[in-house]
């Protein structure tokens, strides 16, 4: 267990192997947490104020459960396991680059999160579900959106708004056997 402190402005860097975290492990302050290694293996529950997914190879793993409180910025790497990830109320977050992201998590959203991937990137929601809760926003602008590893097929459940943006981009929604589900 640890506590890990950014301070408003500050930005603390994950960039080499994974980092496993336990029962105790905290994330405080109004700065950045960026993992450009391997990322987080969660074996408990862990809240961030604002995490960065920058990567290629890296993101979050295992089967504790992660809580962003404030954004995400997420523009390589992955989500995977058992455990779920939640944008809470009010979070503002980001998709976007060129490289391939990829869901094999749940990742309920009750904040906002704008995806824009240069009409080059896949966000590919493979065995997870996306879950767009009562309150939230999806905002899509140059993704594809499906299911990429030709297993379990991904979910999308829209019960908050699902949005297009941009007048000249484009946005394919289920491109493979992705699910979705609109209440």
């Amino acid at each position: 267990d640890a506590t890990f402190n950014a301070a408003t402005g500050a930005r603390v860097l994950f960039s080499g192997g994974a980092l496993s975290l336990f029962t105790g492990s905290a994330f405080t302050g109004a700065g950045l947490f960026e993992i450009t290694g391997s990322g987080f293996v969660l074996n408990t529950s862990v809240t961030v104020p604002n995490l960065a997914l920058h990567g290629t190879f890296g993101g979050i793993s295992g089967a504790g459960n992660l809580t962003i409180t404030q954004s995400l910025d997420w523009n390589a790497g992955f989500m995977t396991g058992t455990g779920k990830t939640t944008l809470a109320a009010g979070t503002v977050s980001t998709m976007s680059g060129t490289t391939d992201k990829t869901l094999s998590r749940d990742l309920d959203l009750f904040g906002t999160l704008n995806i824009n991937n240069s009409n080059t990137g896949i966000f590919a929601v493979n065995s997870g579900t996306l879950r767009v809760g009562t309150g939230g926003l999806l905002d899509v602008r140059f993704v594809d959106l499906r299911d990429a590893d030709g297993g379990t097929p991904g979910n999308l459940v829209i019960d908050g708004i699902l949005r297009k943006s941009g007048i000249n981009d484009s946005a394919a929604i289920g491109t493979g056997p992705l699910d979705l589900t609109l209440s």
